[in-house]
């Protein structure tokens, strides 16, 4: 179990939370809205653009890792924490017309036409407008909902960031090139639950694992449920794995896990999934199960028939 890793992931988190009023207008949805209608690139439209990028190789990593309204909401998880596994969607209903609209804007605006980097930004608290603009964004978009609806329901229900790291996910799981990843190893789950109980994201990781397909569009990569498995059912790993199969197979794929191969003592091993398949096989086991209980049944038969003629001798 590595708490270290975790303890590493809430401390940049809750960092970036603390920053949230300095950066709040580089992720504001309405600022990049401005912006298009004058037919300028400002820093929001350029953060995006830079997560989805990301996201073709880290998934939703931002949003475990560095996202500060992860920080906000994580730290209500001790005072208010019901799983949210539903409503999904609704995220989307807010996307697709918010991203329409600014699509909308630069199309009016003749395409852009001029890269402003800190155009509609600056400081949330710097006027009463601004401070207005951050006490809304936190507390009935980001902490409201975490009290009234459950986990990180920000995070489900009303992000406009998430869909463009989604995208991004699901383009690489389509094409198939290596990136971070979760891979399960079932033979080596205990049924404990564990796994799920501690998934920021109220996942059904035990039965992502069991099912042995680790893809899920609302996971955030954030290894809660890796450090959680003291069995080791659940590892980082960097390769083009499918994941639609009962049965992972990978090429050229690297294991990234304190569970897996030989590492330093700090939680870090590196161990090529080449050899892992070598070494271990799930038919393999099969075949060595069966055999092993047919020499048990022809035992026990010889055993029998001995004692059969030992009696009819006498």
């Amino acid at each position: 179990m590595n708490r270290q890793r975790q303890r590493v992931r809430k401390a940049m988190i809750l960092v970036t939370f603390f920053a949230f009023p300095a950066v709040l207008h580089y992720l504001s949805p309405v600022s990049v809205i401005e912006a298009s209608s004058r037919g300028i690139v400002n820093g929001s439209l350029v953060l995006f653009l830079l997560m989805f990028t990301a996201s073709l190789f880290l998934g939703r990593a931002y949003c475990g890792w560095v996202c500060p309204g992860a920080g906000c909401q994580e730290s209500i998880f001790a005072a208010r924490e019901k799983p949210v596994t539903r409503g999904y969607y609704v995220k989307w209903l807010l996307w697709v017309p918010w991203i329409g609209t600014i699509i909308a804007m630069a199309v009016r605006a003749g395409g852009y036409g001029k890269v402003d980097f800190f155009y509609q930004t600056g400081l949330s608290m710097a006027d009463i407008h601004s401070l207005i603009s951050y006490l809304v964004v936190l507390f009935l978009l980001i902490a409201l909902p975490a009290f009234a609806v459950g986990k990180r329901s920000f995070c489900h229900h009303l992000c406009w960031m998430a869909p463009f790291m989604i995208i991004g996910r699901g383009i690489r799981n389509r094409l198939r090139w290596s990136a971070l990843q979760l891979r399960s190893r079932n033979e080596l789950c205990t049924q404990c639950g564990t796994c799920s109980k501690q998934c920021p994201m109220s996942l059904p990781v035990h039965d992502m694992v069991n099912q042995g397909i680790m893809e899920h569009a609302e996971c955030i990569l954030c290894g809660a449920c890796v450090d959680a498995c003291s069995r080791g059912a659940i590892i980082y790993e960097w390769g083009r794995c499918s994941s639609n199969k009962k049965i992972t197979t990978c090429s050229d794929s690297i294991s990234l896990d304190s569970h897996v191969g030989e590492g330093d003592g700090n939680g870090i091993a590196w161990t090529t999934k080449s050899r892992l398949r070598s070494d271990f096989q799930p038919h393999s086991l099969q075949s060595l199960i069966n055999t092993t209980d047919g020499n048990i049944k022809n035992l026990k038969r010889a055993e029998k028939q001995q004692c059969v003629n030992g009696c009819n001798a006498n």
